[in-house]
């Protein structure tokens, strides 16, 4: 059960706080993703509200060129998030990138 679980992971209020709210700020983060999707691996933000999830993914299913979408849920004691996590360029395109930096997988 989730009864009690807190989604806020402290700091002070001008660390907490972007006009719109996150929504606002993730949905910026994913649009501005889209002018950068050829010079990034991977795109991560955490996403404190999980009611946020079903309408940041839409965005990202229409953006331009976007090839992989995963959502990694987190929780440690009463805290729960979901770290969102996109990229533009493909499986075959991300192991290409690690093998040219000698990493084990893409």
């Amino acid at each position: 059960s989730l009864a009690g679980v807190s989604n806020n992971f402290g700091g002070g209020g001008e660390e907490l706080w972007c006009p719109g709210g996150e929504l606002a700020f993730v949905s910026g983060l994913v649009r501005d993703s889209e002018h950068f999707g050829a010079q990034v691996l991977w795109f991560s933000t955490i996403v404190s509200r999980r009611e946020h999830l079903p309408q940041l993914q839409a965005q990202l299913r229409r953006a331009a060129g976007l090839a992989q979408v995963r959502v990694l849920e987190m929780g440690q004691g009463n805290k729960r998030t979901s770290l969102l996590f996109w990229s533009f360029r493909t499986a075959e395109e991300r192991r290409g990138w690690a093998e040219r930096r000698g990493w084990a997988g893409g």
